[in-house]
């Protein structure tokens, strides 16, 4: 009788833990529409409503925070799309993301930060496609990963309704000091119409050379996927460049040894044009915002006007004509 009561007690608990965790995990609020991933939905949508050959830039937030694309598009007579968003994503990623949506004609400019992740963060992927649901074709998915991606998002949702509560409790007790917050530029209204990130444009820079680990002194793995995609381009009749990201003075100096070994198996093996140098992309710490691959206003407009430079050399685009 007391073992039946035992086993009874147990699982009217286990019945109450379950019931609390699920309830917890219920987010108070729906998937942010505002979410810095969801601007994926936004560059897609630019990319379906233009007509004719595109200018595409692919690659992590190097891009969306570097790139001037009003700039580019003022001096070529080509729309551009700065699909750049976040690196984390990963190189099969992008390129699946470019095999669905390049067309003959386009031109794509691929640039990578060092040493890019294959497969990227799954629970990241998995999150984007929330967002945007036809990228869930863009990664191979996983059992255990999405057990795994369904438990995180519990355990951030309960995470996130706490902090809620706690946030209106405060309120309630304490009036507004009136001081503003930090500004947060990782959101879905910091891009513009081209797919460029804009919040950090008047930003100061708070990178330190310690802020990263050393790069790893080896090539890079994910050269046969570039060159495969190389292929499926030109059969296609789509231009394909490859461009070094962005990187800080002090940075660079950090690992120039580890930066020359990615640069000679690029040079070596990677079937890709390749238009710029890993020199030509340092720049005064100065000039970056919040981590090594994001610039701040002046320095994306210095970058894009060296782009342009780039782009004539090669003779990829014709000038527009003033009018």
């Amino acid at each position: 009788m007391m073992i039946r009561k035992f086993y009874t007690t147990c699982g009217i608990f286990a019945f109450i833990l379950i019931v609390l965790v699920m309830t917890l995990g219920m987010r108070l609020r729906k998937t942010d529409p505002a979410d810095y991933l969801a601007a994926m939905v936004d560059k897609h949508h630019l990319l379906e409503n233009l007509q004719g050959p595109r200018l595409i830039l692919a690659g992590g937030s190097n891009l969306a925070f570097g790139i001037n694309s009003h700039l580019l598009d003022s001096v070529f007579s080509v729309p551009v799309v700065n699909l750049g968003l976040h690196a984390g994503l990963g190189l099969e990623f992008i390129l699946n993301e470019l095999k669905s949506e390049m067309r003959s004609g386009d031109v794509i400019l691929i640039s990578l930060e060092y040493f890019m992740s294959l497969k990227g963060d799954y629970q990241l992927k998995h999150k984007a496609a929330e967002f945007y649901p036809s990228s869930g074709a863009y990664f191979e998915h996983e059992y255990v990963g999405d057990i795994r991606y369904r438990i995180e998002r519990k355990r951030s949702a309960m995470q996130e309704n706490l902090s809620m509560v706690k946030q209106s409790i405060l309120q309630t007790m304490r009036p507004s000091s009136g001081n503003k917050e930090s500004v947060n530029v990782y959101r879905r209204a910091c891009f513009n119409a081209y797919g460029d990130e804009e919040c950090q444009l008047n930003g100061k820079s708070s990178i330190r050379a310690s802020d990263i680990d050393p790069l790893p002194v080896k090539g890079y793995d994910g050269i046969p996927l570039l060159n495969e995609f190389y292929k499926e381009a030109i059969k296609r009749n789509v231009k394909v460049y490859f461009l070094y990201p962005n990187f800080p003075q002090s940075v660079y100096e950090n690992n120039i040894r580890a930066i020359q070994i990615y640069a000679a198996d690029i040079s070596s093996r990677l079937s890709i044009p390749v238009l710029n140098t890993p020199e030509d992309m340092v720049f005064s710490d100065s000039l970056f915002y919040d981590t090594v691959y994001h610039l701040n206003g002046s320095g994306r407009n210095l970058r894009t006007e060296g782009l342009i430079r780039q782009l004539k050399q090669a003779k990829i685009f014709s000038e527009k004509k003033a009018l």
